[in-house]
């Protein structure tokens, strides 16, 4: 009785275009019958547990028969959102909301870059970071600018102060900001 492997190749050496008597009538080794198949009271030991044989005696390996997608990477227009949003809210702090917003276009456009390759789902959350940070850049901008606008007149009307004048100071800040100084 012969034995046979998992992979349906014998114990036996295999022939090469002719048999072992070098008979003319032999047929090559490409024409042979498949092996016979295992007798029935043999069994093949199985090389994997948790899955059954397939016909054949192949073992099935899980995930065989489909095409398994990467789970996407969403995290980077997720962020391009968040800090979108967060960049709206630190306006409120001094140049805090512009940098917040400048981080959010640039995930954004990598975000969006990612779906066009397929790696990424969330377009609308990327698009959406990119025009939340646009807004908060701009918004950045235009405080800053009041800012130093800002500080450069109260600046000015500082050197009234230095001075002990405290009435010029006043008129300074009424002219130039078009706003009631501070009366002590």
């Amino acid at each position: 009785m012969s034995t046979q492997d998992p992979y349906g190749t014998s114990d036996q050496p295999h022939r090469t275009g002719s048999s072992a008597s070098g008979s003319p009538g032999s047929q090559p080794s490409w024409q042979q019958q498949a092996p016979a198949a295992p007798q029935q009271g043999y069994q093949q030991p199985a090389p994997y547990q948790d899955a059954p044989p397939a016909q054949g005696g192949y073992p099935a390996y899980a995930g065989q028969g489909g095409y398994d997608r990467p789970a996407p990477k969403n995290g980077v227009g997720l962020a391009a959102l968040i800090l979108g949003i967060l960049g709206l809210v630190g306006i409120l702090v001094f140049g805090l909301g512009g940098l917040l917003g400048l981080v959010a276009v640039i995930l954004g456009f990598i975000g969006v870059r990612r779906v066009k390759r397929g790696e990424a789902t969330n377009r609308g959350a990327a698009i959406t970071g990119i025009v939340l940070g646009l807004i908060s850049v701009v918004l950045g901008i235009v405080v800053l600018i009041g800012l130093v606008f800002l500080g450069s007149k109260v600046s000015d009307c500082a050197t009234y102060l230095q001075n002990g004048d405290q009435a010029g100071y006043q008129t300074c800040i009424e002219n130039g900001l078009g706003a009631q100084g501070a009366t002590n």
